[in-house]
């Protein structure tokens, strides 16, 4: 089985919040239900295979049709919830690199590096789920100082991202 149809995150049934495999018990005992389908899943923790959750087939309840909880909408769920907690969202941004390329006539063609931006962390607080962004409908917006960064996470896997300055 692919890891991607495999289900991430579980809905804990006590804390009603997504958590990760890797913070309950083991089997029945993670207190978990589906996200999509709202069936019992087992943690499964083994030491051949990822671990992840699956649908029990112990709990007496059978999966009729395939689940539609994809690894695209289970990844935006859990993004959101760690949006909305109280100490906000952090990003972690890498250095991103360029270089200029140039040629002249007595030294041929070379290239000269340079940095655009410096590897950075920041944290989005307060954030704003569901927010209206002129016509458009965005998945988390935060506005801070003179700047304001709106995300908006899609399902075909492609992260768009909106940063404007505020006027």
């Amino acid at each position: 089985m692919s890891t991607t149809t495999h289900v991430l995150f579980g809905l804990h049934t006590d804390s009603s919040e997504l958590v990760d495999v890797s913070g309950v018990k083991n089997g029945l005992a993670c207190g978990c239900i589906c996200p999509s389908c709202k069936l019992s899943l087992e943690a499964r923790q083994g030491e051949i295979r990822n671990w992840h959750f699956a649908h029990s087939s112990r709990s007496g309840n059978r999966v009729e049709t395939a689940c539609d909880f994809s690894f695209a909408v289970s990844v935006r769920m859990m993004v959101r919830q760690l949006a909305s907690e109280t100490d906000g969202l952090s990003l972690r941004l890498p250095k991103l690199e360029k270089a200029y390329h140039h040629t002249d006539p007595r030294y041929g063609s070379f290239a000269v590096p340079y940095t655009v931006t410096r590897e950075s962390s920041f944290r989005l607080k307060p954030v704003q789920l569901d927010a209206s962004l002129g016509s458009s409908r965005v998945d988390i917006f935060c506005a801070q100082d003179v700047y304001s960064l709106a995300i908006q996470l899609t399902h075909s896997g492609v992260l768009g991202i909106f940063p404007s300055k505020k006027t």
